[in-house]
């Protein structure tokens, strides 16, 4: 299983007056991720790349943001834009968006979030929720204008974008994954900050499909085993229960491992 790595990523920040976000990104086929921090109580939907719809992955208000992410398990290749409507007039925003290689977006994202707020130059976040070979994705937010970030011990920055006064300034950061990970940065400038974190992680389990249009026989394997055939009847699942069918004759066996076994013969 393999650690995940960003393997592109851009940020920016405004300031919009209009219904519409629209920024252009320029993709590759990696699993795309959109984190977007607008005024609290905006929120934004649904958001597309290149027309096509992304899936929502976590919504909540933070401090003086709502932050949102999103993900597009295969974008197209090449410069396209990201859109959506929102739901306010005016508002400030900051949108982070990154490829990751090595990360399912719908097996694996919002994986668990958490979020932490503050006022200092030390924004800080404990992230206990990822595990040995995990990414840990770290974004910080500040709304002062020309504020700098310094990253804490064993992160690696990924992009950093700055804008005018009140709009938010972002630093997308990660760093190993481990039962309890600590993100932190240091700010040039004291200010009431916005942090969140979450894990990316490799799914692992190769999947492997075998069909024949007339025995019907299919074999996946993502972890567990299931064998089935149309025209027998069979299936067996291997998950920690075992079942076996057989249409045609009826006959049925389940065993349950946590409980006494039962077998059932008809």
């Amino acid at each position: 299983m393999a650690t995940p790595t960003i393997s592109s990523s851009q940020a920016s920040s405004g300031q919009i007056t209009l219904a519409q976000l629209s920024v252009s990104y320029t993709s590759n086929t990696d699993p795309l991720y959109a984190i977007i921090a607008t005024t609290a109580g905006v929120t934004f939907g649904p958001m597309t790349y290149g027309g096509v719809a992304m899936r929502p992955r976590y919504s909540a208000v933070v401090g003086s943001w709502t932050i949102q992410i999103w993900s597009m398990d295969a974008p197209s290749s090449g410069a396209a834009n990201i859109a959506g409507l929102q739901s306010g007039s005016t508002f400030a925003y900051g949108l982070v968006l990154f490829n990751v290689n090595g990360a399912s977006a719908p097996s694996v994202v919002p994986i668990a979030v958490t979020s932490a707020t503050g006022s200092s130059t030390a924004p800080s976040i404990t992230y206990t929720l990822g595990r040995t070979g995990d990414l840990i994705v770290e974004l910080v937010i500040s709304d002062i204008n020309g504020q700098t970030f310094t990253d804490g011990g064993g992160q690696t920055r990924v992009v950093t974008s700055n804008a005018a006064n009140t709009q938010p300034h972002t630093a997308l950061s990660t760093e190993a994954g481990a039962a309890s990970v600590t993100g932190s940065f240091t700010l040039g400038t004291t200010d009431v900050w916005t942090m969140l974190a979450f894990a990316l992680a490799d799914p692992g389990g190769a999947v492997t499909v075998d069909r024949s249009s007339r025995l019907g026989a299919e074999v996946v394997n993502d972890g567990s085993n299931i064998a089935r055939s149309s025209r027998i009847g069979v299936e067996v699942v291997n998950d920690g229960t075992k079942i076996i069918r057989v249409s045609r004759l009826g006959v049925e066996v389940v065993t349950v491992h946590r409980f006494p076994a039962l077998t059932l013969a008809r």
